[in-house]
């Protein structure tokens, strides 16, 4: 049975075949949170309150950043969104569909992708995906572009998907919401599908070839990160050889 590809595993894959396999086949990298993932993590909970029971946060991490300045800025974009009066509003909305291209249970075992989405709005013809980053900018990613053909499938009356990045730094000023067209849920899904097909490709030979970078070292500019935590490859700073 294939399995059931994100934008996280896909992203994964891309940036090395080696961290993927050792992530996700092996399951050899384990999950060790630091300051700034505890960080976005009690941010994120604290949005997704605030949708789901309307209830304010009562306490927000100050030893890393300021908490609640970060938490100032994406309640604005809530508040915002609310306004805009939508017919439905979620926070961390749990999207799938699978390789016939239809929208699917979340857990089903013939999903092919799943997504969770920090906001998911929908109105009659329009949805708007927001996604929390409480890190460094993001601009580039593939990531609302993949989970958007999860909406366009699930929701068969939306015509346009927004999607947008909102950042949790004041000093960092949002950019406007990008559109996605129903007519390109196909290039979405042939995008997804080649991604999807290498990693199969790759788990059918059993060929997982490292991909070195600056992330394989621990890195000198960041104290912070302490290098790629695929051990088993000889390019990782923990390589047990």
């Amino acid at each position: 049975m294939a399995r059931v590809q994100s934008h996280s595993s896909l992203d994964k894959y891309a940036t090395c075949p080696r961290l993927y396999y050792e992530t996700y086949i092996i399951k050899s990298v384990k999950f060790e949170p630091s300051a700034a993932t505890e960080f976005g993590l009690a941010l994120h909970t604290a949005v997704e309150n605030l949708i789901v029971t309307k209830q304010e946060p009562t306490v927000l991490p100050t030893d890393y950043k300021d908490g609640y300045a970060h938490y100032k800025k994406l309640r604005a974009n809530i508040t915002a969104l609310v306004g805009m009066k939508p017919r439905e509003i979620y926070a961390e909305r749990k999207l799938a569909f699978n390789h016939d291209m239809l929208a699917c249970d979340y857990w089903g075992t013939d999903a092919m992708f799943r997504g969770v989405l920090d906001v998911l709005a929908v109105w009659d013809k329009t949805a708007l995906i927001g996604d929390h980053k409480t890190g460094k900018e993001v601009t580039g990613s593939l990531q609302l572009y993949r989970n958007a053909l999860a909406v366009f499938l699930t929701y068969p009356q939306v015509e346009t998907v927004y999607t947008a990045y909102w950042h949790s730094d004041p000093s960092i000023t949002d950019r406007q919401p990008a559109a996605i067209k129903r007519s390109e849920m196909l290039d979405i899904y042939n995008e997804i599908k080649r991604a999807v097909l290498l990693i199969n490709s790759a788990e059918a030979l059993g060929c997982w070839i490292p991909k070195p970078s600056g992330l394989c070292p621990a890195s000198e500019r960041n104290p912070n990160y302490k290098g790629c935590p695929a051990a088993n490859c000889k390019h990782s700073a923990f390589y047990i050889g």
